[in-house]
């Protein structure tokens, strides 16, 4: 279990110092953009993987029983979960690395965007806490625990490095949209864009939805959908 807080502080701790800061901006700038975007993502990797090594040695500690019902409700919580990161993949993304120049467009928001300006963050959430729901051990709640905890800190954290970059260009992408999902429309201040989301992208989330759980037993061990 000790390798595992320690694997999952390492990569909280390497967003939380390096990937919003005014240190992330010294660095790169030291470095350059594409060293330090490359180093940044070498870490990660070995951080990530690191924690899931892991968490597949670590003793299975129950906190709490996660019968049929939680896990069935872990399975439609992950519905939305996988929506929002295929969409806010395949979406032109304002809030990505290098991808400022759209936020000078007059649609600002478009697509997954008109419902959450961050749906990677969102995806990741929810999937952290629906296999948190699902599997109600220790160590999941270290790893599962350690994602939210990472998506908390990281969206204020991703604002205040786009607002150091482009200012006004970046509070007008925030007051067009919301970070809580559907909070700008049912403010009136955007309009839900479904045609922006298009049904390929959500048939494209219906397909990958598909083969997480066709795969699942195979990669992970244990079959997602309750029998």
């Amino acid at each position: 279990m000790t390798h595992l807080i320690l694997a999952c502080v390492a990569f909280v701790g390497l967003h939380v110092v390096l990937s919003g800061t005014s240190l992330r901006d010294k660095v790169a700038g030291r470095l350059g953009e594409p060293a330090f975007l490359g180093l940044f993502s070498a870490i990660a990797l070995v951080t990530i993987v690191w924690a899931s090594i892991a968490y597949g040695n670590a003793d299975h500690v129950e906190i709490w029983l996660a019968g049929p019902a939680l896990k069935g409700i872990a399975w439609l919580i992950m519905v939305p979960a996988v929506l929002f990161v295929v969409c806010g993949n395949v979406t032109p993304n304002p809030s990505a690395v290098g991808s400022e120049k759209l936020l000078e467009r007059d649609d600002i928001a478009k697509g997954i965007f008109t419902i959450t300006r961050h749906p990677l963050m969102w995806g990741i959430a929810l999937w952290a806490f629906a296999h948190l729901l699902a599997n109600g051990d220790v160590a999941s709640l270290i790893l599962f625990g350690s994602m939210l905890v990472l998506v908390l800190v990281g969206v204020p954290s991703q604002e205040r490095k786009k607002r150091r970059k482009t200012g006004g260009q970046w509070d007008r992408f925030a007051q067009a949209t919301s970070s809580v999902p559907f909070a700008a429309i049912l403010q009136g201040r955007t309009r839900l864009d479904g045609g922006g989301i298009g049904f390929w992208r959500v048939a494209l989330s219906a397909a990958v939805y598909a083969v997480f759980v066709l795969l699942h037993p195979w990669i992970i061990g244990v079959a997602p959908i309750p029998y």
